[in-house]
């Protein structure tokens, strides 16, 4: 990422001066938004993994590899809704893990004394 902001400096070094504002407040919100782009990326991962097209053609019934279990419909269409349902599940316990997590941290970020304040005196030695 930062090459999108060295290429112009080396490339066009006046152009790049002239419009300095742009690229220090594009840098800003980059780096302001990471935190954001990485969270939202994962829960979208995680919210789609039944999802092995890799995007480039649409899935139909005889490419989804369901076929691959069972020659029968009726085991077919069980497997399906058993993996559904398995996917929720995951996903569920998934984000509760992570909603722990984050009250954890909190619970720990907040277990220290509020008033004591470091005062740069050295002591227990």
């Amino acid at each position: 990422m930062l090459s999108v902001y060295l290429v112009p400096i080396v490339m066009r070094p006046i152009d790049f001066l002239e419009n300095f504002r742009g690229y220090v407040i594009g840098l800003a919100c980059y780096l302001m938004l990471i935190p954001m782009f990485v969270n939202v990326f994962s829960i979208y991962a995680m919210a789609n993994l039944h999802d092995i097209s890799w995007g480039n053609r649409p899935s139909t019934a005889a490419t989804s590899g369901v076929e691959a279990f069972s020659s029968k419909a009726a085991v077919q269409a069980k497997t399906s809704e058993d993996y559904k349902t398995f996917r929720a599940n995951f996903l569920f316990a998934w984000l509760c893990c992570n909603g722990a997590y984050f009250l954890f941290v909190l619970a720990i970020g907040n277990s220290g004394s509020n008033t004591i304040v470091n005062d740069g005196t050295i002591t227990g030695l």
